[in-house]
C-alpha cells in the first residue's frame, strides 16, 4: 500500500576561507526546523454507498477492507469485514479524508468530500461508490458470442451463474447479470446493438467479450475491425455511466485441426484489445491468461471453441478477481466521469 510520502532537506555545510592568511574553523549548518508528527488518532469506516446519498442506510452493509486512509497527515488501512481502520498520526485541525484509489476494487471513488475537525471528531464515515449516475448499482450487462451466452456449460448461463453466486457472496446482495447477445454474433453485430442493450438493462458493469467469431470473417488481426468496434462498444459504455470491462478472447481447444493458426491470430488480437482497452480506462479481464496458466488442457472445453463447465468456472473467477480485487492489480480501469456519481 502506498503511505505518505516524507521529502528528506539535505543542507551541505560550505568551509570558507578568510582572507589575510587565516582560515576559520568550518561552520555547522543550523538543522531546519520539522513540525513534530501528529499524535491525534480517529477511526474511519468505509463502506459502499450505493444509494449515492453521502449517508449510512441500514440496508448499505457492504464494508471495504484493505483500503488506506490518509488524513491530517496519519494513515491507516481498513480491516476486512468491518471496513474500520485506525488512521493514527493526524496534526491537530481541520482536514479532509482522503483515500488511495489504487487500494479500492476498479472504478470506486470517494463518494463526497468529508472534513474533519481533530481532536473533536473521533469517528468518521467514509462512503465509496461507482460513478453510474442512474443505473442500477448491482446489474450487470454481459454482452457477446455463444461463450458469453454459455454454449457447453452445464445450466447454459456459462460462467454468468458462478459469476453472479460469487459476487452476491461478496456484496452480500442479489446480483443481476443480464445476457444480451446473439450465438455465432461478430464484434460488428455486438457494436450495433450496444446501445440499446444499455439503454434497457441500465447496469451498473458492462461485460464486454466479442471477437471470437471475428477469426471467420477477416484476415490478419490488423485487418480486422474487432478493435475498433470493441473501442466503440467501449466509449458506449463510459457515455451510459455504466463500468466498461473488456475479455480477452479465450484460446481455441489445443486438440482440434486449426486450432495452433488461430490460437496464434487469438494471442495478436488479443495484445491489441489489451492496448485499447488500456487507452480508453477499460478493465481488462484476461481470460486467455487464465486459459494459458492452467496449460490450456483440454478439459477446460466442450469442443473445439466453447469452454466445459470447468472452462466456464475459471473464466468466473477471473472475473471476480478482476471486478473485486484492488485497483492497483487491475491499473487499466481508470475511466471516472467528471461529474461524479
Amino acid at each position: 500500500m502506498a503511505g505518505a510520502r516524507h521529502l528528506a532537506l539535505v543542507v551541505v555545510g560550505l568551509a570558507f576561507g578568510s582572507c589575510g592568511g587565516g582560515s576559520s574553523p568550518p561552520t555547522t549548518p543550523t538543522p531546519t526546523p520539522t513540525a513534530p508528527p501528529g499524535n491525534h488518532s480517529l477511526t474511519a469506516t468505509v463502506y459502499y454507498d450505493f444509494l449515492r446519498n453521502s449517508a449510512l442506510d441500514p440496508e448499505e452493509t457492504v464494508r471495504f477492507g484493505d483500503v488506506e486512509i490518509q488524513i491530517g497527515g496519519g494513515s491507516g488501512v481498513s480491516h476486512a469485514g468491518t471496513g474500520e481502520a485506525l488512521v493514527q498520526g493526524i496534526s491537530a485541525g481541520s482536514h479532509q479524508v482522503a483515500i488511495e484509489t489504487s487500494t479500492l476494487p476498479p472504478f470506486f471513488i470517494l463518494g463526497t468530500e468529508r472534513t474533519v475537525e481533530v481532536p473533536a471528531d473521533t469517528e468518521v464515515l467514509v462512503p465509496v461508490a461507482l460513478p453510474i449516475r442512474q443505473n442500477q448499482a448491482f446489474r450487470y450487462l454481459s454482452t457477446g458470442d455463444s461463450i458469453a451466452e454459455g454454449t457447453g456449460s452445464s445450466d447454459g448461463e456459462g460462467y454468468r451463474s458462478v459469476l453472479n453466486s460469487m459476487l452476491s457472496g461478496y456484496y452480500d446482495m442479489p446480483i443481476d447479470i443480464k445476457y444480451r447477445g446473439r450465438s455465432g454474433g461478430t464484434s460488428e453485430y455486438g457494436a450495433s446493438r450496444t446501445q440499446r442493450d444499455l439503454d434497457l438493462v441500465k447496469p451498473a458493469y458492462t461485460l464486454i467479450a466479442w471477437g471470437t467469431n471475428d477469426y471467420n470473417h477477416c484476415g490478419a488481426p490488423a485487418t480486422c475491425d474487432t478493435v475498433p468496434n470493441l473501442r466503440s462498444m467501449v466509449q458506449m459504455v463510459k457515455a451510459a455511466s455504466s463500468m466498461p470491462c473488456v475479455a480477452t478472447i479465450t484460446p481455441a481447444n489445443p486438440i482440434h485441426d486449426g486450432a495452433e493458426g488461430r490460437n496464434a491470430w487469438i494471442a495478436e488480437m488479443n495484445e491489441m484489445i489489451k492496448a485499447m482497452a488500456r487507452e480508453e480506462g477499460a478493465l481488462v479481464v484476461d481470460l486467455h491468461a487464465a486459459f494459458m496458466a492452467a496449460g490450456n488442457p483440454p478439459s477446460l472445453y466442450s469442443d473445439h471453441i466453447h469452454p466445459s463447465p470447468q472452462g466456464y468456472d475459471r473464466m468466473a473467477r477471473t472475473w471476480f478477481d478482476a471486478l473485486t480485487l484492488p485497483r492497483a492489480l487491475t491499473p487499466s480501469a481508470a475511466f471516472v466521469r467528471v461529474d461524479g456519481p
